[in-house]
């Protein structure tokens, strides 16, 4: 593990990150871990900002299940839960899931919008490119994604991810919007308060988005 010990140097002589929480495992044998911060105790309960990972984490796994479950699939069309998106008829599923929604990132965090209403202002976003003709990573399709699960199962996200991933898989910590600010770092470089998440898009809705919001730890 020299080598890996030696880039955790290099990360903190230059100052790219201020806390890391490194374990490594084969089965149930832990063969290295490691817990750096500049200024905090941090251990393997310490819960970081998860920041993009929440798409995986969440929303594609909630969308997973949803598919196994039979209330989705890959070609269900977004215009089955939107109806004011004439011009979006052909956006499936797939689209929001690979990336291929046929615009480029966009800043949500306008006054105009609002955890309820974010779905019709991302649909209301035009298109510069062909649907579907080129991979363009951007985090208002998994937002989308979050609104249309939500639509499917009936609840808020973070409340789906409680029941359908975090308590079955016993991952007690791990949250959206943590309440407890013990224990808790952010894993960046951030003005923003402790338990908070970083993306501002999600950070303007709330906290809870399909795009980013969940804390968890090693």
């Amino acid at each position: 593990m020299n080598n890996l010990e030696q880039y955790i140097e290099t990360i903190f002589s230059n100052k790219l990150a201020s806390n890391i929480a490194i374990k490594i495992g084969k089965g149930n044998t832990t063969l290295y871990e490691s817990y750096r911060s500049e200024k905090e105790i941090i251990d393997e309960f310490t819960l970081f900002d998860m920041a993009s990972i929440t798409k995986i984490l969440a929303t594609t796994t909630l969308c997973l299940i949803a598919i196994d479950k039979g209330l989705l699939n890959l070609n269900t069309s977004v215009s089955k839960f939107f109806t004011n998106n004439s011009d979006k008829q052909n956006m499936t599923i797939s689209h929001l899931l690979t990336h291929t929604i046929g615009s480029s990132p966009k800043g949500l965090n306008i006054p105009c919008n609002n955890y309820d209403n974010v779905a019709d202002y991302i649909l209301s976003i035009p298109y510069e490119i062909p649907l579907g003709s080129e991979v363009i990573y951007n985090c208002q399709g998994f937002i989308l994604l979050g609104k249309i699960l939500e639509k499917v199962f009936g609840e808020r996200l973070d409340t789906l991810f409680y029941n359908l991933v975090c308590n079955p898989l016993n991952m007690k910590k791990t949250t959206f919007r943590p309440c407890d600010k013990v224990n808790i770092v952010n894993h960046n470089i951030s003005d923003c308060d402790i338990g908070v998440v970083n993306d501002e898009n999600s950070r303007h809705l709330g906290g809870i988005a399909g795009n980013a919001g969940v804390f968890s730890n090693v």
